[in-house]
């Protein structure tokens, strides 16, 4: 007789959902410079992911000023999702909008 397998019962998988928004980089008040070399890593008209989309929401005010992008304070934010999702550039564009 086989053994039984007690393995726990795997929960349904999520709906899967588009990982990009209709946002565009473009979109972004960004410095030109910054803004430059998204589009010539990521291709001109890059979308923003999901999840770029809503961290930079609340990373970045709402008209970004040139050399200062990143809001003075505000509440931590934290994100999680899978690989791939666009984490990194999420933390790094208001990062360098505020460098520049």
């Amino acid at each position: 007789s086989a053994p039984s397998s007690s393995a726990p019962a795997r929960a349904p998988l999520e709906e899967e959902v588009s990982v990009f928004s209709s946002r565009r980089f473009a979109d972004l008040q960004l410095d030109p410079r910054l803004l430059a070399g998204i589009e010539s890593t990521l291709g001109a008209g890059a979308r923003l992911t999901q999840v770029q989309s809503r961290a930079l929401d609340r990373l970045l005010p709402p008209e970004a000023p040139v050399g200062g992008g990143l809001q003075p304070s505000g509440p931590d934010l934290l994100l999680r999702a899978h690989t791939g999702t666009g984490k990194t550039v999420a933390f790094l564009v208001p990062a360098l909008q505020h460098l520049l």
